[in-house]
């Protein structure tokens, strides 16, 4: 059950951020959650000898003064009772000024998952040779496939691991509404909570990992890559210190908040390939994630004649997504207010050239 705390606002210059979470362990802090994973600015850090929590803010850089937040699952109750003794309210916020001007501010400590309003609309994202990465959490690169976040709605990353071996990765989880990993090339080695031994994730695999549900990378392959989609865009990462991967007991039905664990090896099911409906000469594998997400989300990979595979995963408010690992020519969207329609026609790239 969540308890309450204090928080220590810290400001802290962007180039500074990742070296000074390094220092901060080395004199006994523990990381508690870090975020955004592909582009971290913001980190909470726990002394568990004193019980000091430190809340590592890019945004605050210029901060002259420390600012205490207050986290209580009765955070209005508490602000009026500061109020009434003596502190003086700061307009608009649920905050208030000591006597000696120190800030405090009042929060839940476990707040409600608030998804942003949904704004469409079409993104092209291409791999090249120069595109650039950025280094996220654990180490892994990433690269953003949907820069305007559909308004913050909706994150696709391309993750890359170039080099195989054991993940400097630790037991986490996500405050998500969602969130679906696909493998593409490599494979890599993954445990979760409640779901048995770690397992390899492989390409055409795929995974929906149910809100809060503890997991750790442990290894890959080299040149692992795979697409994480996710609901909300920016979410928080908390780390737990506590639970040991794998759990002893198995419980593969179990359910976390809206969602259970979901997993698709296409190995072991090369025999679900059929025909789609009004696409001739195209067949498509449906990987049943619709009844592990109940119905939030959908995960198809669909191929023209057994050539390239397109992976196509839809989500509530018509976000559809879809990933193409091979050569494409043109891409022709027709756009409403109410509903956004892609059609992706493929076709094998000729290898004679023009004279």
């Amino acid at each position: 059950m969540a308890t309450g705390g204090f928080e220590l606002l810290v400001g802290c210059f962007q180039p500074d951020f990742l070296p000074t979470i390094t220092y901060l362990e080395t004199i006994g802090f523990q990381m508690v959650t870090i975020f955004p994973a592909d582009a971290p600015r913001v980190a909470l850090l726990r002394h568990p000898g004193s019980g000091v929590e430190l809340r590592l803010d890019t945004a605050h850089s210029g901060l002259a003064r420390p600012r205490f937040t207050l986290l209580s699952e009765t955070p209005e109750q508490d602000l009026a009772a500061a109020s009434e003794n003596g502190g003086r309210r700061i307009a608009g916020l649920p905050s208030v000024l000591a006597p000696n001007g120190l800030r405090i501010d009042f929060a839940h400590v476990d707040p409600p998952l608030v998804l942003p309003p949904n704004k469409p609309s079409l993104c092209v994202s291409q791999f090249s040779g120069g595109t650039s990465w950025v280094v996220g959490r654990a180490g892994m690169r990433y690269r953003d496939l949907i820069p305007d976040r559909w308004g913050g709605k909706y994150i696709a990353s391309h993750i890359h691991i170039p080099t195989a071996g054991e993940v400097p990765d630790y037991a986490h989880f996500h405050n998500i509404h969602f969130q679906l990993i696909f493998c593409w090339k490599g494979w890599v080695k993954v445990v979760y909570e409640g779901q048995g031994e770690p397992f390899l994730l492989r390409p055409l695999d795929c995974v929906l990992q149910a809100p809060k549900i503890r997991h750790r990378v442990l290894e890959s392959s080299a040149d692992l890559q795979v697409v994480e989609i996710g609901c909300p865009a920016e979410h928080l990462t908390y780390r737990d210190h506590d639970m040991d991967l794998p759990t002893p007991s198995l419980q593969p039905g179990r359910k976390f908040h809206t969602s259970t664990f979901g997993r698709f090896q296409m190995c072991d099911n090369p025999a679900l390939w059929s025909p789609m409906p009004h696409r001739h000469h195209w067949e498509a594998v449906d990987y049943g994630m619709q009844v592990s997400s109940a119905g939030i989300v959908s995960v198809h990979v669909t191929r023209p004649a057994a050539e390239g595979v397109v992976v196509r995963a839809a989500g509530q408010d018509d976000f559809f997504f879809i990933f193409v690992p091979v050569s494409y020519t043109h891409l022709r969207a027709h756009e409403t207010p109410e509903h956004l329609v892609c059609r992706l026609l493929l076709e094998k790239k000729k290898n004679t050239q023009k004279k």
